[in-house]
């Protein structure tokens, strides 16, 4: 339901920006994914706020720590890799290249805690 070209343009294509409007406010008219991917009915998963919960906190523990940047090309600007996705069942992002940092020594702290 989520790659229906009716619902969204491009749905193997990652773009974000199709959920926004030209000013940057949410796009009421597109499909929110979230009221699909954990089932709906008597099959709804009943951990769906807990993992959206633990997605949220896990994101927000790793960007608070750590920079994460694309890696630089031979000229000295960012190389922006291609999003490539495993044809699993869960799919994935395959492996890509980037810089990923501590954004500073007081932060190593709250990794070895």
């Amino acid at each position: 339901m989520l790659h229906d070209p009716a619902n969204y343009s491009e749905p193997h294509e990652f773009k974000p920006e199709r959920f926004l409007n030209s000013d940057g406010t949410l796009n009421s008219d597109i499909l929110e994914p979230s009221t699909m991917i954990f089932g709906f009915g008597r099959r709804i998963c009943p951990g769906q706020y807990l993992a959206s919960n633990m997605l949220f906190l896990t994101m927000a523990s790793v960007l608070h720590v750590f920079n994460i940047t694309p890696t630089l090309g031979e000229d000295g600007k960012p190389k922006v890799p291609e999003l490539h996705m495993s044809p699993t069942i869960v799919s994935h992002p395959e492996p890509f290249d980037c810089s990923i940092q501590l954004r500073s020594s007081s932060r190593e702290v709250l990794i070895s805690a």
